[in-house]
C-alpha cells in the first residue's frame, strides 16, 4: 500500500480539533503520514496520535511576529492597527477578516509546500486560510464541520449580532462596506492569489460560509436527523456544496490499564449503584474572554449582563450534589456515584460542600466514562459532549452556556433524550436569587430524567442510528479515497524551488508590509 500524506489545520478549541484526532490516529495506524498545524498548546495531544506537529505561530510569521502569540490577542492587535478594535464585535470581525486571511496565507502556503500533502483537512469555521492555500496550490481540501450541520451557523451568527449590540445585518454592512483598509486587503488578495473575498458572507444570507462550497466535501460530525434546519435561502447557496454526515468521531485514550475513575465506575456498577456524570465543559471553566469563568456575556447592551461562567457551573454542580449527594454512608447500594469534571480554576469548588459520594477531577476521559455506562449526564451541551452522550445511549440534562449549546439543549428536549434548563440572564443585583432558582430547577430535572425510563430508551434508539453513520472508519475511508485521486501533475507543482514558492515569498513580503 502506498503511503499517503495528509495536512490537518485546526485551532486550539477542543470542540473543533478533538474530532480530528481519532482520524489522525487511524491514518497513522495504517502507515500514512499526518501533519498538523495548530497551536502550541495542542502539541502533546496531537503527537499522541502519531502525527507530527507544527506550531502555527512559527509558520504564519506575517501574522504573529510583533504581535501577541495568543490568537485572540493577535487578532485584537490587527484590529487596533486597522483602527476598529473598539467597534461592535460583528463590525470589527468583518472589517479585519480579509486582513487576517491575507497575513495567514503566505505561511500556510509555505507549510503546505514543505509537507506536500495529497489532501488538506481543516476546520471551516476557524481555518479558512487552509482552504484558500490548498486551492491556490491545487490540493484537494475537505472540511470537518463539528456543529450540527451547515444550518447551525445561523444561530451562531445571531449570537454574534446580539453581542454586537443587537445590530441588524443592514446596519453592519453600512458600517463596513466603505472601510478602505478592508477593501485594500480584498483587492490585494485578488491580485496575489486570484480569489474574490466577499465581506458580506456570514450575513448574506445569514449563516453562509463560502468555504463550504470550495471543498471536495464537508464531513459533519452528527447524524442526518440531528442537523439544524437549513433555511431555504441558505440551501440555495449550498447547491454546489457537499455535506456528508459521519456521526460522532470518538477515540478512547491510549493510557495503559484502567484509570481510577473507571475503576470506581466499574465497582459502582458491580455494587448495583447508579452513576451520574457531571461536566459543564472546558470553555465556561476557562479564562476565555466574554464566556469564561470570570466573564459576564453581553446580551445586546453595551454592558455585560447575567452570570459569570463560574456562577452557572457552581449552580449546576450544587444541584447535582443536592439531588444525589450523601454525607453519611457513601457506599450503600442506594447511593449513586457522582463523577464531576470541574476544570482547573483554583476556586473551582470554593464554598461548595462536596458530598462523600462525589469524585471531582479537573478533567475526565469523557468518552471512556460514557462507554463505561453512565445512567445520567448533566452537561453543558457542547456538540462533542452531546454527540458522545447519544452514542453511548445516555440521557441528559443540558445546562447550556452559549452558542450551539443552546440549540443542542433544545434538541435534547425535543428529541426526548433529556431536559434543558436555560441559563439565567438576571439584571444586575438579582444574580444570587437567579442562581438559587436555577439550582432548584436543575435538581428537579435531574431527578425526573433519572426516574423516568423513556429518556434512556430514546437516547439508546438515537445512539443506534448514530452508530450507523459510520464514524471514524467511514471518515478515514473517504479521506483516503480522495487523497489517492490527487493528480500527480498537480502535486508535482509543490516540489522544489518552483515559481509558486518564489511567488509565495514575494507575496508574503508584500502582505507583511501592506
Amino acid at each position: 500500500m502506498t503511503s499517503l500524506r495528509f495536512a490537518f489545520c485546526f485551532p486550539m478549541a477542543t470542540g473543533h480539533i478533538n474530532p480530528s484526532l481519532p482520524i489522525a490516529k487511524a491514518l497513522t495506524d495504517l502507515g500514512h503520514e499526518v501533519h498538523y498545524m495548530s497551536r502550541k498548546e495542542m502539541e502533546t495531544v496531537i503527537q499522541g496520535t502519531g502525527a507530527s506537529f507544527t506550531d502555527v505561530a512559527s509558520q504564519q510569521t506575517e501574522l504573529y511576529e510583533g504581535r501577541e502569540t495568543d490568537i485572540m490577542g493577535c487578532f485584537r492587535g490587527v484590529a487596533q492597527e486597522m483602527g476598529c478594535a473598539d467597534e461592535a464585535m460583528m463590525v470589527s470581525m468583518l472589517k479585519t477578516a480579509p486582513r487576517h486571511l491575507e497575513l495567514q496565507m503566505p505561511g500556510t502556503i509555505r507549510w503546505l509546500q514543505k509537507i506536500q500533502p495529497q489532501l488538506v483537512l481543516f476546520c471551516p469555521f476557524m481555518n479558512g486560510e487552509a482552504l484558500f492555500a490548498a486551492k491556490y496550490l491545487q490540493i484537494p481540501a475537505v472540511g470537518l464541520w463539528t456543529f450540527a450541520g451547515p444550518g447551525s451557523l445561523v444561530g451562531i451568527v445571531n449570537m454574534f449580532l446580539t453581542q454586537s449590540g443587537g445590530m441588524e445585518p443592514a446596519e453592519v454592512f453600512r458600517q463596513v462596506e466603505s472601510f478602505e483598509p478592508m477593501l485594500e486587503s480584498i483587492r490585494r488578495f485578488k491580485e496575489n492569489y486570484g480569489f474574490d473575498l466577499d465581506f458580506r458572507g456570514f450575513l448574506e444570507p445569514k449563516g453562509f460560509l463560502s468555504v463550504f462550497c470550495d471543498t471536495r466535501y464537508n464531513l459533519v460530525t452528527t447524524g442526518k436527523d440531528l442537523q439544524d434546519p437549513l433555511p431555504e435561502e441558505l440551501a440555495e447557496r449550498y447547491q454546489d456544496a457537499t455535506f456528508i454526515t459521519v456521526g460522532p468521531l470518538l477515540q478512547a485514550s491510549e493510557a495503559s490499564g484502567e484509570s481510577d475513575v473507571l475503576t470506581e465506575i466499574r465497582e459502582a456498577h458491580e455494587a448495583g449503584r447508579k452513576v451520574i456524570l457531571v461536566s459543564m465543559g472546558t470553555i465556561l471553566t476557562s479564562n476565555t474572554e466574554d464566556v469564561g469563568w470570570h466573564s459576564v456575556p453581553r446580551d445586546g447592551s453595551e454592558k455585560p449582563r447575567g452570570l459569570t461562567g463560574k456562577q452557572p457551573c457552581h449552580s449546576a454542580w450544587s444541584a447535582a450534589f443536592d439531588a444525589f449527594g450523601h454525607y453519611g454512608d457513601a457506599e450503600s447500594r442506594d447511593v449513586p456515584l457522582l463523577v464531576v469534571a470541574v476544570g482547573s480554576q483554583e476556586d473551582a469548588l470554593e464554598d461548595l460542600q462536596v458530598p462523600k459520594n462525589a469524585r471531582c477531577y479537573p478533567y475526565l476521559p469523557q468518552v471512556e466514562v460514557l462507554k463505561a455506562k453512565v445512567d445520567l449526564f448533566l452537561t453543558h451541551g457542547g456538540q462533542n459532549s452531546f454527540m458522545e452522550s447519544l452514542m453511548a445511549g445516555t440521557p441528559v440534562v443540558v445546562c447550556p452556556g452559549f452558542a450551539d449549546q443552546i440549540a443542542n439543549a433544545m434538541r435534547a428536549e425535543a428529541s426526548g433524550v433529556g431536559l434543558q434548563i436555560p441559563r439565567p440572564v438576571p439584571p444586575h443585583g438579582e444574580e444570587l436569587s437567579a442562581m438559587a432558582r436555577y439550582r432548584g430547577t436543575v435538581v428537579a430535572a435531574l431527578q425526573r430524567v433519572l426516574a423516568e425510563p423513556q429518556f434512556t430508551e430514546m437516547a439508546q434508539q438515537i445512539g443506534t442510528k448514530l452508530r450507523q453513520e459510520g464514524g471514524v472508519p467511514r471518515a478515514v475511508e473517504l479521506l483516503m479515497e480522495t487523497a489517492r485521486e490527487a493528480k500527480p501533475t498537480l502535486l508535482g507543482n509543490l516540489h522544489g524551488e518552483t515559481n509558486v514558492a518564489k511567488e509565495a515569498q514575494e507575496k508574503a513580503a508584500r502582505a507583511a508590509h501592506a
